[in-house]
């Protein structure tokens, strides 16, 4: 009897040690399936990402020869004195879209208009370019200083007349936003204080027009929409 009771405790001991050792293979194998199955989602995510790198750059090279291509005539008349280094400035600092909706809107021109398109794209991009903020330190005092300083002959030539050119596709609203904000700042007296939580209605009108001019996908997008909104900071826009 006792060692009957013996040989079922000895074989309960190995059905247990037996279930838990195929229970501890079973959850390696779950894990094993599920690091398998996330890393081939991260190499699909990656390849998947490479690609649309790959398609974004040849679309970019595509739209940057177009652009060469659509100012050939522009640049041997030397209209409005535009030159290549002007057209390879473009080519370098407009994204895919921008560049896009610049060459359709060039597209069915005569070269006066396409050479006023060109400045007139030039003339914004230098006027962002002006827009950033600078990457130093500086006082409350003197950022506020420099802020008020503002005025509307900070405006590079060219830029109020983009509304009918490269504005229409490209920068419309925000050449707008931009423009009455420096004006009613000017006019008014606004305090372009970018530490302010106030947002005027000029800011508030620069901001959702600059949103919408500025998809998800361009470069740099929240500090091209910073730039377009005076008085305001990246991280405040984003907000």
């Amino acid at each position: 009897m006792l060692k009957a009771e013996k040989q079922k405790k000895k074989e309960f001991k190995y059905m247990a040690k037996k279930l838990q050792e195929e229970e501890a293979a079973r959850i390696a194998e779950e894990e094993r399936i599920k690091k398998e199955k996330k890393e081939q989602q991260a190499a699909e995510a990656a390849a998947l990402q490479k690609k649309n790198r790959e398609k974004e750059k040849k679309l970019l090279r595509k739209e940057r020869i177009r652009l060469r291509t659509l100012s050939t005539n522009v640049v041997s008349q030397h209209l409005l004195n535009l030159n290549k280094d002007d057209v390879e400035s473009l080519c370098a600092s407009l994204d895919m879209l921008a560049l896009q909706t610049l060459c359709d809107n060039m597209d069915t021109k005569e070269e006066s208009e396409q050479a006023k398109l060109l400045g007139e794209a030039l003339a914004f991009d230098t006027f962002l370019e002006k827009r950033k903020p600078e990457e130093s330190i500086s006082s409350p005092l003197s950022t506020r200083d420099e802020l008020e300083g503002v005025s509307s002959n900070s405006t590079p030539a060219g830029v109020s007349s983009m509304v009918n050119g490269v504005a229409n596709g490209v920068a419309n609203c925000v050449v707008n936003g931009v423009a009455n904000g420096v004006a009613d700042g000017v006019v008014n007296g606004m305090n372009a204080d970018s530490d302010s939580d106030e947002w005027s209605t000029v800011q508030v009108t620069s901001l959702v027009q600059a949103m919408k001019t500025f998809p998800k996908e361009a470069n740099q997008r929240w500090e091209r929409i910073a730039a377009a909104v005076l008085g305001k900071t990246v991280n405040q826009c984003k907000k």
